[in-house]
């Protein structure tokens, strides 16, 4: 089925699931070095994790690479760590993640249609995208999808990504994740 709808390295993601634990996943903030990111990340999992899982993070290579998507060990406390403190990773679920995919990404839409993307080497790079868009999130809270859609479409200029949610409290709460991630 996955292979019938182009979406390939998906037996790698579904071999996670053997990890002890589980795991989560995270994606990284565009904004900071993702080498380095990667580097600091690996080693607090190091410190805080079993021996057996010093294979992590391990990139999701299944979603497009522009949205950098990694899997953790589930027992990795994130909420604890520095690179998520400091706003260098986001928690988010890989479902969320595909649906930003699908939006953005001709290499992720099944109407082949093409949003930004025009071929598959341009698919990873959004610049290349030839008119601005405009997003509306309805329903935004907590943030993570807004911040991604914005994070994709900041170097494509003159689009806008705009999020809504009808009680005040969930939109307080986007607010805080749009300006921990810096998201402009």
């Amino acid at each position: 089925h996955y292979s019938r709808h182009g979406v390939d390295g998906i037996e790698e993601y579904l071999d996670l699931a053997s990890v002890e634990g589980g795991y989560r996943f995270v994606r990284l903030n565009p904004r900071y070095p993702r080498e380095e990111t990667l580097s600091i990340l690996r080693q607090e999992i190091l410190e805080c994790t079993s021996q057996s899982q010093t294979d992590f993070p391990i990139t999701v290579s299944w979603l497009n690479d522009k949205l950098a998507f990694y899997a953790i060990p589930a027992s990795f406390a994130l909420a604890k760590s520095k690179s998520f403190q400091s706003g260098r990773v986001y928690g988010m679920d890989i479902s969320s993640g595909a649906a930003v995919a699908a939006l953005l990404f001709e290499d992720h839409d099944c109407s082949n249609t093409g949003r930004i993307a025009r071929t598959k080497e341009e698919s990873s790079t959004i610049s290349a995208a030839s008119s601005a868009m405009r997003v509306l999130d309805l329903c935004c809270s907590p943030g993570l999808k807004l911040c991604a859609i914005a994070d994709c479409l900041r170097d494509v200029a003159e689009s806008t990504v705009v999020g809504v949610d009808v009680n005040e409290s969930r939109m307080s709460l986007c607010r805080r994740i749009v300006k921990k991630y810096q998201i402009d």
